[in-house]
């Protein structure tokens, strides 16, 4: 005999989602023993996430309808993270159902706030404006770790709902908040957010912030974020400065050339300034090899060292073959063997090697002008 059947409607109801919910809780050591036999190293090889459980132990929970919403959120507070994550997999079928009892948690249970949290990201657009909502009152009465929890929820959501409220919030909050808004724009992207987000880089004091900016506005559009990212080099944090080297690396733009040449020159940054230039290949070598008749010893030292990891890429080896040099730099570089600095050396080696093949390759250029 059925032991719910003696019990009120509503009772049973719920007495069997319990049971429904608890036949999922029990198979999650199951779960992980067969995942773990299938893939012994899974824990160390994840890169995305978590992996999902398998659609069949969700389905029932599913097929019990809205009755079991109650009794997974209860697996939210049960301590074990992997039982709280078959709960958010299960839950998030529910969608719009799901948001007021799951925000009711983030606001009153802490201890939930993590599993609830990212259930309502993973729900998506039904939870945006009960989270803005909430996110305007946490913020007003100056609930940072409340806000902190909403704003990790939001960051799933690629919603262009948020984009204004998350602005407007932008300047008002801690570093921390700040960083965690610049990441949701990233994500959400649009070249709408780039104008904001330009502005408060050179508003913005904290270093940490401006990094991240910087990272967002590479996401969203590096190229027409070219001259910010350019500015970025005089910034006075190193990490902004490297971050702001790097995506120009990456970008491989030819207007960096100079900027990048100017600290190649100098004694502040030029390693990574040499790594960008690199990145940019051939089109950055002429430059660099008239770096190595600049006065400064070290500044000469900086152009041969970029040059030698330069000729390391075979696209920049192409490039430099195709488009050769001038007979009068390569009768420089032939007076420069001898050079005093064993990386200039190196460099001019490694230069005429690909330029001057030896006889008989059949590879001589009668010439290199271009």
């Amino acid at each position: 005999m059925d032991s719910n059947a003696s019990l009120p409607e509503g009772q049973a109801e719920l007495a069997e989602a319990r049971n429904v919910v608890n036949a999922l809780r029990s198979a999650v050591a199951s779960w992980h023993e067969a995942a773990l036999r299938e893939d012994p190293y899974l824990y160390d090889n994840m890169r995305g996430g978590r992996p999902a459980p398998p659609q069949s132990l969700i389905d029932p929970v599913v097929r019990a309808g809205p009755a079991t919403i109650e009794p997974i959120l209860e697996l939210f507070t049960c301590g074990d993270f992997d039982t709280a994550y078959l709960g958010v997999c299960a839950v998030v079928h529910f969608g719009g159902t799901a948001v007021p009892p799951l925000l009711s948690l983030v606001l009153r249970e802490p201890g939930a706030r993590n599993s609830a949290a990212m259930a309502l990201g993973r729900i998506g657009a039904p939870a945006v404006e009960p989270l803005l909502r909430e996110l305007e009152i946490a913020h007003a009465e100056g609930d940072a770790l409340l806000r902190h929890w909403l704003l990790y929820a939001l960051l799933s959501i690629r919603d262009h709902r948020l984009v204004a409220p998350l602005l407007q919030l932008l300047p008002q909050i801690d570093e921390y908040g700040r960083r965690d808004i610049v990441q949701a724009l990233a994500l959400i992207g649009g070249r709408d957010v780039l104008p904001p987000l330009w502005e408060r880089l050179d508003e913005e004091p904290s270093s940490g912030v401006r990094k991240a900016i910087l990272q967002a506005l590479s996401a969203i559009d590096a190229a027409g974020s070219f001259d910010k990212l350019l500015g970025a080099l005089r910034d006075p944090s190193r990490e902004v400065r490297e971050e702001a080297l790097g995506q120009l690396g990456q970008l491989r733009d030819t207007r960096a050339v100079p900027a990048l040449l100017r600290l190649l020159r100098g004694q502040r940054d030029w390693q990574v300034a040499a790594t960008a230039l690199t990145q940019i290949n051939g089109q950055a070598i002429p430059p660099l090899i008239e770096g190595l008749w600049w006065p400064e010893p070290n500044a000469r030292q900086h152009a041969a060292r970029a040059l030698i990891s330069v000729c390391y890429s075979a696209s920049a080896v192409t490039a430099l073959k195709a488009g050769g040099l001038p007979n009068e730099t390569l009768l420089r570089l032939q007076t420069m063997r001898a050079d005093p600095d064993e990386h200039v050396i190196l460099a001019v080696k490694m230069l005429l090697q690909i330029l001057e093949p030896p006889p008989g390759t059949g590879e001589e250029v009668e010439g290199n002008e271009r």
